[in-house]
């Protein structure tokens, strides 16, 4: 099994605004490794909200088969009363928060790593491909993220990357052929 991950290089979107401080926002999260130093803080707004951050393409070989997008997530929250947090995605330009009931976050100075895991397109219904991660498909992975329903107590989120897991699926023919050695019969 083989694995890519990329980290946030931008803000793609705030919604609705205000629901997040401050920016830049993806610089308080572009790391695999918590860094407790800086946080991205969910505050409270009544309403859901999701922060979601672009990204360099991923480069999955085309003969790959995906088994999932994971989207990892560190979090804690400021007081012990519930809360949640949950990962987002932008899919052929529609954001997919998903609706499973996400984690309550352990509280401060406690930091938990979370993760969610996408077997399928949630643009499409079917199994990912790899010009759906490649960001060159019809329904193309386009922003990732976090989200929140209940963000009263705040929620300090400190780390946000995608990992694209996959197995590549190259033939002998193909591999051959990739260093240049021709298959067939001979002259």
């Amino acid at each position: 099994m083989a694995n890519q991950q990329r980290v946030p290089i931008s803000d793609e979107a705030t919604a609705p605004a205000g629901g997040w401080t401050a920016a830049p926002m993806w610089s308080k999260v572009d790391e695999t490794t918590p860094n407790d130093a800086d946080f991205l803080v969910g505050v409270t707004t009544g309403t859901p909200t999701h922060q979601t951050f672009g990204f360099t393409a991923f480069s999955v070989p085309s003969t790959a088969v995906i088994t999932n997008l994971t989207i990892f997530y560190s979090a804690s929250k400021i007081a012990s009363q519930p809360a949640n947090i949950r990962a987002s995605l932008k899919v052929g330009g529609t954001y997919y928060d998903t609706t499973d009931a996400g984690v309550n976050p352990s509280q401060t100075p406690t930091i938990t790593t979370y993760s969610r895991a996408f077997t399928v397109n949630p643009a499409t219904g079917v199994a990912w491909t790899p010009t759906d991660m490649n960001g060159t498909g019809a329904n193309p992975l386009q922003a990732f993220g976090v989200t929140s329903t209940d963000l009263a107590p705040d929620v300090n989120v400190y780390m946000v990357y995608a990992q694209v897991n996959y197995t590549n699926t190259v033939t002998g023919a193909a591999l051959l052929a990739g260093i240049g050695i021709a298959t067939g019969v001979g002259k």
